[in-house]
């Protein structure tokens, strides 16, 4: 039960809350703009493809930005992501 408290606690403090619905829309917005312009580019397949990518591509861009080599667990969890979504299939009803 503490933890289902927990989890609203971001609703208490206005900044938190104004961060999170700013960060949702805003977010969500430009990702599936980005993926329908990948689609309408490509195909379906391509852009998906890339959306999996797109924590590797995050990492790639900060260490390049920052001049700064990632840290030991983010190259295998940005793998693992990647390898998540590429090899997982939906259950069959």
């Amino acid at each position: 039960m503490a933890q289902r408290k927990r989890n609203f606690d971001i609703w208490k403090n206005k900044k938190d809350a104004k961060d999170m619905l700013l960060f949702s829309l805003i977010g969500m917005l430009f990702m599936q703009y980005g993926y329908f312009l990948a689609i309408g580019h490509s195909n379906a397949a391509t852009a998906t493809v890339l959306q999996y990518l797109a924590p590797v591509m995050i990492v790639i861009y900060v260490s390049i930005r920052y001049h700064k080599m990632p840290s030991f667990l983010n190259l295998p969890l940005c793998s693992a992501h990647c390898w998540e979504h590429s090899y997982w299939q939906p259950m069959e009803m």
